[in-house]
């Protein structure tokens, strides 16, 4: 059987009508018992007061007929004979009504039988004091005397059993109106024990249906009150109060256990969430989702956003990560490259070095032998056959001369080949520099002072290639003038002075070349320096270049701790 449920407000109504229902049953138990009560007091106001009124009227209007009667008999004087009978049928003609309210107040037989009897004795009073009357009313006094006789022998017993039936219908009304009266004031002692126990009744009842309802009402609203206070401070684990009532107060109670409940589970998962996130794991999802509605939705929805966006950006640092590590690896075989080439540069400087200091050494030499060849121009002709053999060996030492010019040619070239290399390796540097970044700065001031030396280094081979170009010319134009020589030593016989003369600017061009000589001998040391500065700068870009790629190794292996989103 489904149990009917009542609200609060359908509770309190209730209760108040059921009081206010018991203050009207007393109110119109008072009512009616008060009402009854005036009744019976009417009835018995009119039935036994003015009954007994009646009854005594009807008593003295017949003892004061009856004394007439005797007057109107007993006086010699006519006008107070007239006088007493006038008076005598007075009475005579009032008794009747009285005795009609007297019957309309008679409720039981016994007295209506009495009243009966009175009318019946008064009926046969009336004929005989008519009668008794006519003969006594005379100044005979024989005639008086009879009617006085007979007054005395036939009328006044019939006078005493009317006052005896009189009297006995009085003390009947009488004792009736005793019971009468003290059945009215039992029955109001009654009726207020009735109004009073109802008053009392109603007073019990509605002060426990006033604490039954506000305990109902105000335990469980404490209760929910003391829980959701041990909510504002925190307490998610305390139980949710157990109201059975399916009331108003059981929805505030079901709505408690829902807040709580909810509250737990919501803050528990961002728990849950935001524990995971901190150990580094951001492949985490909600376990409660259809919890968050309403204004918990956005809650969610930041704690995702939040999630993503760290997810998103140790991603791209991981990519960035992965790109710095590799252009790193890059750069240091790079650098690597270059030291080895700068330290390549390095040697075969050096041995252009010494070979140009020998170069020049000889030149020196052949500029001292052409000042004494043309000092001893006038002994050519003795020695023509030593000059000519001194010649064909100047002839081929300026072979040789131009032979080892063509060898610095090719080292300038290799010289030009690797700057252009280092300022293509310090371009890329400088472009992988800028894609890491902060993290790159310093790489890239590196990379840009390889590329200055780089530029240095190409600046020094050009240098040199045009000493080395003009060297080789010179070494051409001697050359050709030993040559000429040669054949002005064959025929020394055709012209001394000519020789004299060529001899002459063989010296010229011998100090000439010397001095070129030592030019090209203070560029190559200047490009020495610089190659020594390119490999130490090449030397550090690589120990630079391992410890990017190494801090990018730390950096991935602290980026391996945390699991990212799946996208």
């Amino acid at each position: 059987m489904e149990t009917k449920i009542y609200s609060i407000k359908t509770k309190l109504i209730k209760s108040f009508v059921i009081v206010a229902c018991i203050a009207s049953l007393a109110g119109a138990v008072s009512a009616v018992l008060l009402r009854f009560i005036d009744v019976e007091y009417s009835d018995a106001l009119i039935e036994y007061g003015f009954a007994q009124g009646d009854i005594g009227k009807a008593m003295v209007s017949f003892v004061r007929m009856d004394g007439s009667i005797h007057d109107a008999v007993g006086y010699q004087i006519d006008g107070e004979i007239n006088n007493s009978y006038e008076k005598a049928q007075e009475d005579m003609n009032n008794i009747p009504g009285y005795l009609d309210k007297i019957d309309s107040s008679l409720k039981n037989q016994e007295t209506k039988t009495a009243l009966a009897e009175i009318r019946t004795v008064f009926e046969q009073y009336t004929k005989l004091a008519e009668e008794i009357s006519i003969e006594g009313m005379t100044t005979d006094s024989a005639k008086t005397k009879a009617a006085q006789d007979r007054i005395v022998k036939e009328l006044e017993p019939l006078s005493d059993s009317i006052i005896e039936d009189f009297t006995t219908l009085m003390d009947t009304k009488v004792s009736e109106g005793d019971t009468i009266s003290d059945s009215l004031t039992n029955m109001s002692v009654i009726a207020l024990a009735g109004v009073v126990v109802l008053i009392v009744l109603a007073l019990v009842i509605s002060i426990w249906m006033g604490i039954r309802t506000s305990l109902g009402i105000a335990n469980p609203l404490k209760a929910c009150a003391n829980r959701l206070l041990l909510l504002s401070k925190g307490d998610l684990k305390s139980p949710v109060p157990e109201v059975k009532s399916k009331d108003e107060i059981g929805q505030l109670a079901e709505a408690t256990n829902i807040i709580v409940n909810g509250l737990a589970l919501i803050i528990t998962d961002e728990e849950y969430i935001l524990g995971e996130m901190a150990e580094g794991n951001f492949d985490v999802h909600t376990r409660v989702e259809d919890k968050y509605i309403e204004d918990f939705r956005p809650l969610l929805m930041s704690i995702r956003a939040i999630n993503i966006g760290l997810s998103d950006t140790l991603g791209k640092i991981k990519e960035a990560s992965d790109q710095v590590a590799l252009a790193s690896g890059q750069m240091a075989e790079g650098a690597q490259t270059l030291a080895e080439g700068a330290s390549d540069q390095a040697s075969s400087i050096q041995e252009l070095l010494a070979t140009v200091t020998e170069v020049t050494e000889k030149v020196t030499t052949n500029a001292q032998n052409a000042v004494q060849a043309s000092r001893k121009a006038e002994d050519v002709g003795k020695e023509a056959q030593g000059s000519n053999q001194q010649m064909k060996e100047m002839t081929a030492a300026m072979g040789r001369i131009s032979e080892t010019s063509k060898q610095i040619e090719a080292i300038i070239n290799t010289i030009e080949a690797i700057a252009t290399q280092t300022n293509m390796l310090s371009l890329n540097a400088a472009i992988e520099a800028a894609r890491a970044g902060e993290a790159g700065k310093g790489f890239a001031v590196v990379a840009d002072e390889i590329g200055t030396l780089a530029s240095q280094s190409s600046e020094a081979a050009s240098n040199t290639r045009k000493l080395i170009g003009a060297s080789i010319a010179e070494v051409e134009a001697g050359s050709q003038i030993a040559r000429k020589t040669a054949v002005a030593l064959e025929s020394v016989t055709e012209g001394i002075q000519t020789i004299v003369g060529i001899a002459q600017e063989v010296g010229e061009a011998s100090n000439q070349q010397a001095s070129s000589m030592q030019q090209i001998d203070a560029g190559i040391e200047q490009i020495n320096g610089v190659i020594q500065s390119n490999s130490a700068t090449a030397e550090e870009s690589s120990a630079t270049s391992e410890e990017l790629s190494a801090q990018a190794e730390n950096l991935n292996g602290l980026l391996a701790k945390f699991i990212l989103k799946r996208m």
